[in-house]
């Protein structure tokens, strides 16, 4: 089954080239707020403020993080002005 056709959720893993794999992209929220230094509670809290969408029990880390650096931007932009 390929990627796209009815049934098939995700890609395997693939390697990125030279000997190294591919980032994991979709994490489960606990595994995210782990890494984040986060309860599971607050990770979601905030990813429904920033309107980060939990899909298949994943949340993709990159979206996650640009709409955190996208709020931070906005806050520091709010104080110089």
């Amino acid at each position: 089954m390929k990627l796209g056709e009815a049934g098939a959720e995700h890609a395997p893993c693939q390697p990125a080239g030279r000997g190294t794999v591919a980032a994991m992209h979709h994490f489960t929220p606990q595994q995210l707020a782990d890494r984040l230094g986060m309860t599971v509670t607050e990770l979601l809290e905030e990813a429904r403020r920033l309107g980060v969408p939990v899909l298949h029990g994943r949340i993709d880390r990159h979206l996650y993080e640009q709409a955190r650096a996208q709020q931070a931007r906005a806050q520091n932009n709010r104080r110089a002005a």
